[in-house]
């Protein structure tokens, strides 16, 4: 081979090895080197003494177990139910996640290996109170602010809870979506949070008379 055709064999070689080079670099940045929401496997139910929500505190909790930082952060839940009117058709409604109501949550920085709690407010949703798609009973608790999550996942043949993470990879730019797993009723632990765990209430003893 001549020293020309050796020159471009080396340079065909340099450009392949750099294309090759920056296609893992992108992947291993873009794959492994990102945030990653870790969601805990309960939800916690508290006592408190404020009113509403029938003394009743629900939270959820989730962790960045990731690499990167996660921005412009929206939280979302809803609740699936299925067969409240017919027994195929699943109903689906977005829990609030504020006081006065709203069914989002915005944050705009999540670090790594930081984590967030968060609470439902589940007598603000209106569709708990006036819509027929519920039952009578149902709205009528909500109306009393008098209603649990509980009390929803007893509703239909199939009911569960699910929590949306959406934002950025502050690197990247990239979009990204975390979902939870589905809750059930099995789920809902009466307790507070240890890390991602919920430490169930310790049982009150009955006095001795």
């Amino acid at each position: 081979m001549s020293g020309f055709g050796i020159y471009v064999l080396g340079v065909l070689v340099s450009c392949v090895t750099g294309i090759v080079s920056s296609f893992v670099t992108w992947w291993f940045l873009s794959h492994k080197v990102v945030p990653k929401i870790v969601f805990a496997d309960s939800i916690s139910k508290s006592k408190i003494d404020e009113a509403p929500e029938a003394n009743t505190k629900y939270r959820f909790k989730f962790y960045n177990r990731g690499r990167r930082s996660l921005i412009d952060i929206k939280i979302t839940a809803r609740i699936r139910i299925k067969g409240l009117k017919d027994p195929k058709t699943w109903t689906a409604t977005k829990l609030a996640l504020d006081w006065s109501g709203d069914k989002s949550y915005e944050v705009p920085l999540m670090r790594p290996n930081s984590n967030l709690i968060y609470r439902f407010f589940i007598n603000n949703v209106k569709e708990f109170k006036n819509s027929t798609i519920y039952p009578k009973q149902i709205n009528e608790i909500a109306i009393k602010n008098e209603l649990l999550i509980e009390d929803l996942l007893r509703l239909g043949d199939k009911a569960m809870l699910s929590i949306a993470v959406m934002g950025y990879d502050e690197f990247s730019g990239s979009r990204k979506v975390f979902i939870s797993k589905p809750y059930h009723l099995k789920d809902i632990v009466e307790g507070k949070f240890n890390k991602m765990k919920v430490v169930p209430s310790a049982v009150k003893k009955p006095k001795s008379v």
